[in-house]
């Protein structure tokens, strides 16, 4: 007798042990299943672009992108001349969409102490560029401005254009700012300007085409 109320309480004991074990292992189970799915919640909340950027980070990258003066302070237009046709010297070719003269200030913030703390005057030009060939010289100083005034200016100024560079124009068209700011011609005053392009060059320093050379009627 005494041994059979030992079994069944053995017995007893192993089925006691095996509940608790169980429902141990279940609630581990249902922890794990609750922080999967708030995971997903959040992820699923936060906006997402095609390569996994949020849509905040790719909306500020479009806006740092210069494709107007305008951007980058407050200005106003005084004259403006659209689809000036394409322009080509050697491998390059320039797709001139618009010339504009304005006059303004640059916010404080984008000035950097590089450019005046006062109205300027500028002339600014949208184009697209593309290349047939890799290898050739080309930089901003191929660029030049000369007003109906007389000034010349050499170069764009670096703040308000874009960057010019030989593979810029080689994986097809690309739009590009060139922007001239003027020191002796006042923006009210352009009636007619010309833009004069440098042919690019080899790795010797010879042209690899003709210069070229825009007249513009502003009036």
């Amino acid at each position: 007798m005494k041994v059979n109320l030992f079994i069944m309480f053995g017995m007893i004991s192993v089925i006691l042990l095996t509940a608790c074990g169980t429902d141990g292992e279940e609630s581990v189970s249902d922890k794990e299943r609750k922080t999967k799915v708030e995971q997903t919640d959040r992820n699923e909340g936060e906006p997402q672009g095609d390569s996994g950027t949020s849509k905040k980070e790719e909306k500020g990258t479009k806006e740092g992108f210069l494709r107007e003066v305008s951007q980058v302070g407050n200005f106003e237009t005084f004259s403006m001349k659209e689809n000036l046709g394409t322009i080509k010297s050697g491998p390059l070719s320039f797709k001139m969409k618009k010339v504009s003269v304005l006059k303004g200030i640059v916010d404080p913030g984008y000035r950097q102490g590089k450019l005046p703390d006062k109205k300027i005057d500028v002339v600014t030009f949208n184009l697209y560029g593309e290349s047939e060939e890799r290898e050739f010289q080309f930089d901003e100083t191929h660029f030049t401005l000369r007003t109906g005034k007389g000034e010349i200016v050499e170069e764009p100024n670096g703040m308000l254009s874009s960057a010019v560079f030989p593979l810029a124009f080689v994986s097809g068209e690309r739009f590009t700012v060139i922007t001239f700011l003027l020191e002796e011609s006042k923006a009210e005053e352009i009636q007619n300007v010309t833009f004069q392009i440098k042919a690019p060059t080899d790795k010797n320093g010879e042209p690899l085409g003709e210069d070229v050379k825009l007249d513009i009627d502003l009036s």
